[in-house]
């Protein structure tokens, strides 16, 4: 999605104004890429998730089909990145997969499943973060991949060591 548009008239043997005529702005052809590429993904996941009964798991379902999604297709990292934010499409999916998350956490930590002290822009921070790393790096091993989103997923489990559960949040550095 960070493609110039030169580059896709380039590669697609048009050019620039064909695409122009059938795309008013580079955030109407992102919006048409969008709803032809990524939405049905997204729509995968949010049904495969709403459908499991257990809130944890539904949570952690949502976290790992939305980073598998990342690691299968770089457009997934540039929705969740918002690389493109002129796209209505762009911003409506978001939207979407937000508020789900947010009723997922609600729905975890209700049950106990989750960290008392994860917030809904924490969950998005997993998520951005990976894409992020997925854009910026080597594509890592799929089994590499999938520890690490394990690691995370551990990280957002409530904390129980010598008795305290959720210890309070200390900034980076802060001593013990």
């Amino acid at each position: 999605m960070s493609t110039s548009l030169d580059e896709i008239a380039t590669q697609a043997g048009v050019s620039k104004g064909t695409i122009y005529h059938r795309f008013a702005s580079r955030a109407g052809l992102v919006d048409a890429v969008v709803e032809a590429e990524i939405e049905h993904r997204f729509q995968g996941v949010f049904d495969a998730v709403t459908a499991i009964q257990d809130p944890g798991r539904r949570l952690n379902a949502y976290l790992t089909g939305m980073w598998q999604l990342e690691y299968e297709d770089p457009m997934v990292c540039d929705v969740l990145a918002k690389v493109c934010p002129d796209s209505a499409k762009v911003q409506a999916l978001c939207r979407r997969a937000a508020e789900l998350a947010c009723q997922l956490l609600d729905e975890a930590q209700s049950q106990g499943s989750v960290r008392a002290d994860l917030t809904p822009a924490d969950l998005y921070h997993l998520l951005w973060s990976i894409a992020v790393l997925l854009r910026q790096g080597p594509l890592p091993e799929h089994h590499d991949f999938q520890r690490r989103c394990q690691h995370q997923l551990d990280g957002i489990r409530p904390v129980v060591a010598a008795g305290v559960a959720d210890p309070p949040h200390r900034r980076v550095g802060s001593p013990s």
